[in-house]
């Protein structure tokens, strides 16, 4: 099974807070706590790269790539050019270097 498509235990995609109301009673001057506040800029999210644990944990076997550990990046780069981020195919899939979305949908058809 493929590590990346597990979820971390205890992970409930209901305890996660809701952005969007977040962001509107930050935009209406309501108070939020400090905590919450940290994460927006006005109504955008306010993350931080962690580009040390990303590149250690990625599965992408170009080494070279100057957007290794940068997955923001690596994903926008990837959607401009109409493609997938390595890190989303199987292992045998990846190591082709065929980012297509046509090879993504046949990688993941046969699993």
């Amino acid at each position: 099974m493929n590590p990346h498509s597990q979820r971390p235990a205890g992970f409930e995609p209901a305890a996660l807070p809701d952005y969007a109301t977040l962001a509107l009673k930050s935009k209406n001057n309501h108070k939020i706590s400090k905590k919450n506040k940290k994460l927006f800029i006005g109504t955008n999210l306010k993350m931080e790269c962690k580009k040390p644990e990303n590149q250690k944990d990625c599965t992408c076997t170009y080494y070279s790539c100057s957007l290794r550990g940068l997955c923001c990046d690596c994903i926008k780069s990837h959607r401009e050019r109409g493609e997938v981020p390595g890190c989303l195919f199987p292992p045998e899939y990846e190591k082709t270097y065929d980012r297509s979305i046509s090879n993504f949908l046949k990688a993941w058809q046969k699993k």
